[in-house]
């Protein structure tokens, strides 16, 4: 025999489930804020050893060497608006 549930558990099975998937979501928001900090700290940290001329000039390097033409223009398009705020 099969169990029916009545809308009230229904509700509480949806508001639970609801509950985990937002736990989850922030979970998984902390720890990329996290990965976000520490890259943060790490190119302060190059800057500051070996001057943000240098850094600049490695990350257009590996650009380069890793993105397509048109990647790298909407890239440095992006950056243009974002050192204009």
């Amino acid at each position: 025999m099969r169990y029916k549930m009545d809308n009230s558990d229904e509700s509480n099975l949806d508001k639970e489930r609801l509950n985990q998937f937002v736990a989850r979501a922030l979970s998984e928001s902390n720890r990329m804020q996290g990965e976000v900090n520490n890259a943060e700290q790490q190119r302060q940290e190059l800057i500051n050893n070996y001057g943000s001329e240098a850094v600049s000039a490695w990350m257009q390097e590996h650009a380069e060497q890793v993105l397509s033409q048109e990647e790298i223009r909407l890239i440095q398009g992006s950056t243009k608006l974002l050192s204009l705020n």
